[in-house]
């Protein structure tokens, strides 16, 4: 298996010279435009060189032919672009592509020729993914996670109930650093009013857990994906399951990550986590039990359980969708925000279903703290009454001292 960063230094045979699509000014140029992820990186790169093969045209001989044809020519079909992307797509086909393998392809080749200012053809191609006819009976129900669970060592069993609990993918869950866990069990100390237990350091955050029961951490997170910022929260259990796997695995200090890799202290690896279900997968009988073309239990499983878990307890959607991470709409985004301690209540509704191998005991005091943040408001909106009859009051007494000065 070659090395992930040589695998971005693919090499296609053009016009019988080889060359690295990496290493092309124009892709070049694209690939350093943002600060991806190596996987996207890959990606793109794999889609435009099977571009270049079927073009038979490196990227920058791309880019210069069709600025030149935008330029002189108006029309979009008096272009070359609608034919090579009518060609492209019989390509994908000839290989084997699925229609929804095919429709991502040709959006990155787009996206491509779109960061160079180049208009692009409305030739697509409908498909969705195979997960789109997935019906929640084919999942993993509870009873399979809490199998996972269970029969994993503390530090997976520590990461999967977090994933389950949180609804965090992978690449976040395995980003949080120990100083964030104490974090984010202060910022619950906080929202709950118990802000004389909160932690100072790792040592006192042992001693609080053993005091307080049925913490639940707080999460205010920045989505490694989406770079979007959103609150979610994660199970008392899990918490627990991340002390015990401490114990055995002590961090060095409070900078390195939560979930590290085995007697070292860098973050756990994708393939590690998928090597580790895979072998669960064998040895609960689930080898040829498959969801698409994907194991039963992958690391994306928790993250679509969580989802599943949540709206069948029927918590709000929009709180779901705000746990989970997704962007909202651009005004609901700018206006409308939600309180902390309110998600926090649709949270405790449906954590008992994401709870595996505990008894949970969870103290919800979530309603008087509303009734305070309500009250809060209520105070509020009285103190601006008051100030809009003073400032109306100020304004007539101006206006009465204008028309004096005005008649003498």
């Amino acid at each position: 298996m070659s090395h992930p960063l040589r695998q971005l230094t693919v090499l296609f045979n053009i016009k019988g010279t080889n060359m690295s699509i990496a290493q092309d000014p124009r892709m070049e140029y694209f690939l350093n435009l943002k600060d991806w992820k190596k996987s996207t990186k890959r990606k793109y790169i794999a889609d435009v060189g099977l571009y270049v093969e079927c073009i038979g045209k490196t990227p920058s001989e791309l880019i210069k032919e069709a600025r030149k044809e935008q330029v002189e020519t108006d029309w979009m079909d008096e272009r070359k672009l609608p034919r090579y992307f009518k060609k492209f797509i019989n390509f994908l086909e000839e290989k084997n592509h699925t229609e929804y393998s095919q429709k991502l392809t040709v959006a990155n080749v787009k996206t491509f020729y779109r960061c160079f200012e180049i208009e692009t053809p409305s030739i697509s191609v409908k498909g969705v993914p195979e997960s789109y006819y997935i019906l929640y009976e084919d999942l993993p129900q509870h009873e399979d996670i809490r199998k996972v669970i269970s029969l994993s060592n503390a530090q997976y069993r520590a990461l999967f109930s977090f994933m389950a609990s949180s609804g965090m993918n992978y690449s976040d869950a395995t980003s949080i650093s120990v100083r964030e866990l104490i974090l984010a069990v202060n910022y619950y100390f906080k929202i709950t009013k118990q802000e004389k237990y909160k932690v100072k350091d790792l040592a006192g955050l042992y001693e609080t857990c053993e005091k307080v029961k049925g913490i639940v951490p707080v999460w205010r997170m920045w989505r490694f994906k989406t770079s979007n910022q959103h609150i979610t929260f994660s199970s008392p259990e899990s918490l627990n399951f991340i002390l015990d796997y401490f114990m055995e695995q002590p961090p060095a200090n409070e900078e390195v990550p939560i979930f590290r890799k085995f007697k070292k202290q860098k973050k756990l690896t994708y393939r590690a986590v998928n090597v580790y279900l895979q072998k669960l997968n064998e040895k609960l009988g689930w080898r040829d039990k498959k969801i698409g073309r994907f194991g039963f239990v992958t690391s994306k499983s928790f993250r679509t359980f969580f989802a599943n878990e949540m709206e069948d307890e029927e918590v709000f959607e929009k709180h779901i969708r705000l746990m989970m991470g997704h962007k909202q709409a651009g005004v609901t985004q700018n206006y409308f925000k939600t309180k902390a301690p309110k998600m926090l209540k649709s949270y405790l509704k449906g954590v008992h279903r994401l709870t595996f191998l505990e008894e949970i005991t969870v103290i919800d005091n979530t309603d008087d703290l509303l009734l305070e943040l309500e009250k809060r408001d209520e105070e509020r909106d009285e103190e601006m009454k008051q100030l809009r009859k003073d400032l109306d009051r100020a304004l007539q007494m101006k206006k009465m001292d204008q028309d004096l000065n005005y008649k003498h």
